[in-house]
This record gives C-alpha cells, sequence and structure tokens, in this order.
C-alpha cells in the first residue's frame, strides 16, 4: 500500500514528466537516493536528458495539516513544494542550456498541477497553487538561482 501522502508526490512527478516541456528538464523527488550528486549532474554537464543541461525540478517530500478528523481518517491540508533550480551560465548557452529561465519553468509547473484532480477523487480535491516565489539557493551551488511552487490539496489520510 502506498502513502497518501507520497502518492500526491508521485502524481505531481508524472504529470510533469508528460508534458514536452520535461523532455530536457529532470524532474527528481526528494526521497531519492544521493539527490544532491543528482542535482548537481542535471545543472551540470553530466545531464543528458534530451541533450540539454542547466535547470533541474526537485518535488520536496510532502506536509500535511490536520484539519479534522472524522470516522474514516483524518482530513489534511497536504503540501508540496516544488522547487526549480537554474544554473545560469550552461542553462542560458544556446547551444546546451534548455532556454527557459527558473521562473518560466516555474510558471509551466504551475500552469500544469493547478486545478488537476486526482483519478478517482471528487473534483473538489483538486490540487491548487498557492504561490509561486524565489528560493535561496545554497552558496555550494554558485551562479545558480531557483523558484518554488507550492501546491496544496484536501485529503483523506484514511486508507484506501
Amino acid at each position: 500500500m502506498s502513502s497518501r501522502l507520497s502518492s500526491l508526490q508521485t502524481l505531481i512527478k508524472t504529470t510533469l514528466e508528460a508534458d514536452a516541456t520535461f523532455d530536457t528538464i529532470t524532474v527528481l523527488t526528494e526521497d531519492m537516493a544521493d539527490l544532491e550528486t543528482k542535482i548537481i549532474q542535471s545543472l551540470g554537464t553530466a545531464n543528458n536528458k534530451g541533450g540539454k543541461t542547466g535547470a533541474v525540478v526537485i518535488i520536496l517530500q510532502p506536509e500535511a495539516d490536520i484539519v479534522g478528523a472524522n470516522t474514516t481518517g483524518p482530513e489534511a491540508k497536504v503540501r508540496v513544494r516544488v522547487q526549480v533550480l537554474e544554473d545560469l551560465l550552461s542553462n542560458r548557452d544556446a547551444d546546451l542550456g534548455t532556454g527557459l529561465p527558473s521562473y518560466e519553468i516555474a510558471e509551466i509547473i504551475a500552469r500544469l498541477i493547478h486545478a488537476t484532480v486526482p483519478a478517482g477523487e471528487h473534483a473538489s480535491r483538486k490540487l491548487r497553487v498557492l504561490s509561486l516565489r524565489p528560493i535561496a539557493v545554497p552558496e555550494q551551488l554558485p551562479n545558480t538561482i531557483g523558484h518554488e511552487v507550492i501546491v496544496e490539496q484536501l485529503r483523506s489520510l484514511a486508507a484506501s
């Protein structure tokens, strides 16, 4: 049985990867082994996704605020942060880069995810984009900027 929280992370990943924009942009989840190495590879010349480099998307682990308990299981507002990192030098290179700045990738993510209704769920359980904003990037990633999209869904944590 998969977690009700991690299934939301998976839904976002598969939704993004189904769009042609992400044919050249690596989409990672925070729970992957050796995530830091994969991020550095995706931003640098080691990335082979579609022959482009310079941008990566990381879907962080979901967080939940319980908003009410009921007999079938607690209801929660579940939030997932989707971060976009862009190495300015490699991503803006006309031959090697994706050509999409991090803020534009974040906007595309917001458009793809907003109002998505997970399979088997009522329309009232659609995903909502709460915000899109710049983020601080760790010092070990020089020349890198980032943006974040915060997605929310009201979700039952009851067993399926």
